[in-house]
C-alpha cells in the first residue's frame, strides 16, 4: 500500500515483494502529492488476511487477542480454525478479534431486546436439539453445520432465520455479527493524544521508564506551546493524565487559566524499561551485543531485562482508551498527555501493526496526534513547538523515554 502512494506499475495494485523488486523504477513515481485512500487500505488488509497461510494469521493475530484481554487456544490449530471462519469479514486484525471474542470468552449480557424473546424455556428445548444433532454429526464442517441447521428448522416448522438467530444470541449475546468499526467521522470520542514535554532525563539521554521525572526548561516551553495549540485549534472537554511528573507537569502548564478538569489515570503512565531505567542510551549500548539495537528494531522480540511486555501495556492503555470513549460518546475533544511508549503502542493497535513496528512511529516531546478510535487521523504533529524540528540523529532516544 505505502508503495503505491507515489508509484504505480499500470493498474496493479497487490504485489510480491519480489514483484516490487523487480518492477519498481523511479520514473514511475508520480510527481503529485498522494492520496491516503484508507478505504483501498482496508481492501489491501482484507485482502492479506483472506488469502494468508493460516499459521501465519494466528501468529499475527496473537498479539492482538492478548492486548484485548483474551487467551489464545493452546491447541494451535483449533486456533487457526477459529481464525479461519472470521477472516472472511475482518479487514483488520483488530476486527478479527473483536468479531470472535465469543469462541474466547462466553458473554457477560446479551442483546435486550432479544433475549426476552428468544431466550426462553422454547428457546432452551430449541437448543437442546441443535446441540445434540451437532455432537452426533460426524463431520463438524460449515456444510455439515448447515445441513443439521437446516434440517432441524424443517422439522420444527421454524424459518432458518429463527434458529439461526437462536443460536448467534446463545453463542455471542448478539442477534446480528458484530458491527464493522465506525467509519471517520462518526460521532465518537476525538482523542488528542500529546507526549510530555522534554524531560531532565530525555534532556541527557537517560531512560526513564517509570522513575518520576520533572521537565527540563525546554519541556516546559514545550508544555505551553501545547497548550496555545490545543487552545486554538480544539474544544478540550477534559483531560485525561498520566500520573506520572512529568506528564502531569505538561497538563497542568498547557492547560493553565482554563478551567479544564484533569483526570489522571494510572493506566496511561510509561511502560517500564526494566533493568535498563537510569542508564544512558551509551551505556545499553555499550553492552555486550548492543542490545539497545535489537531493542529498537524489534522491541517485542527483545525487551529490556525486567521491562513490562507491550502486550500488557496495550492492554492496560484499552481499558483506560475504553472507559474514556464511553464517558464521551458524542465527539467530545479530549485531551490525553502520556508517554511516548504508551502513545507508540496504542497507534500500533489502531493500525493493526506488530509492537516490533513500535519505535517506527516517531512520537516527539510535546507532539500532538490525533485519532478517533478506531481511525489515526494524524501521528507526530509538532508544527506548534519551539525551535527547530528534532533530526533523525538526534530522535534515537527521543522516540523511546
Amino acid at each position: 500500500y505505502l508503495v503505491r502512494l507515489g508509484w504505480s506499475h499500470g493498474d496493479q495494485e497487490i504485489f510480491s515483494r519480489a514483484q516490487l523488486v523487480e518492477l519498481f523504477d523511479i520514473k514511475d513515481v508520480a510527481s503529485s502529492g498522494a492520496v491516503f485512500d484508507t478505504t483501498k487500505l482496508e481492501w489491501l488488509s482484507q485482502h492479506y488476511l483472506k488469502t494468508m497461510d493460516g499459521g501465519r494469521l494466528a501468529e499475527l493475530a496473537e498479539p492482538f487477542v492478548r492486548a484485548a484481554g483474551l487467551t489464545p487456544p493452546a491447541d494451535r490449530a483449533r486456533f487457526r480454525g477459529m481464525l479461519d471462519t472470521l477472516r472472511e469479514r475482518a479487514k483488520t486484525l483488530v476486527e478479527l478479534v473483536e468479531q470472535g471474542r465469543f469462541y474466547f470468552e462466553a458473554p457477560t449480557a446479551y442483546e435486550p431486546k432479544a433475549a426476552p424473546k428468544l431466550l426462553t424455556p422454547e428457546g432452551a428445548r430449541r437448543l437442546g436439539l441443535l446441540i445434540e444433532r451437532l455432537e452426533g454429526t460426524a463431520e463438524f464442517t460449515a456444510p455439515a453445520i448447515e445441513r443439521v441447521v437446516r434440517a432441524l428448522t424443517e422439522e420444527l416448522g421454524l424459518k432458518l432465520v429463527d434458529l439461526a438467530q437462536l443460536a448467534r444470541l446463545a453463542v455471542t449475546g448478539r442477534t446480528a455479527p458484530a458491527p464493522r468499526a465506525r467509519a471517520r467521522g462518526g460521532g465518537g470520542v476525538r482523542l488528542l493524544l500529546a507526549r510530555h514535554g522534554q524531560s531532565l532525563w530525555n534532556q541527557v539521554r537517560r531512560f526513564q521508564g517509570e522513575n518520576d521525572v520533572g521537565l527540563s526548561d525546554l519541556g516546559r516551553r514545550q508544555a505551553a506551546a501545547l497548550g496555545r495549540a490545543v487552545r486554538e485549534g480544539y474544544r478540550v472537554r477534559v483531560a485525561y493524565v498520566s500520573p506520572m511528573q512529568r506528564a502531569f507537569d505538561t497538563a497542568t502548564i498547557a492547560l493553565a487559566g482554563t478551567g479544564i478538569r484533569l483526570v489522571p489515570l494510572p493506566e496511561l503512565r510509561e511502560l517500564s524499561l526494566g533493568e535498563w531505567e537510569g542508564c544512558t542510551v551509551e551505556e545499553i549500548r555499550a553492552r555486550e551485543g548492543n542490545p539497545y539495537l535489537a531493542w529498537v528494531r524489534s522491541p517485542l522480540d527483545c525487551p529490556p531485562p525486567g521491562g513490562e511486555p507491550l502486550p500488557d501495556v496495550c492492554a492496560r492503555v484499552l481499558r483506560a482508551i475504553g472507559r474514556i470513549g464511553e464517558d464521551h460518546p458524542n465527539g467530545d475533544d479530549v485531551l490525553v498527555v502520556a508517554h511516548g511508549g504508551v502513545i507508540s503502542v496504542y497507534l500500533c493497535h489502531l493500525l493493526g501493526i506488530s509492537f516490533n513496528s513500535l519505535w517506527r512511529l516517531r512520537i516527539d516531546n510535546g507532539s500532538l496526534t490525533v485519532a478517533r478510535p478506531p481511525r489515526l487521523v494524524s501521528v507526530n504533529d509538532t508544527a506548534h513547538l519551539p525551535g527547530p524540528p528534532t533530526t533523525s540523529a538526534s530522535a534515537d532516544m527521543e522516540r523511546a523515554r
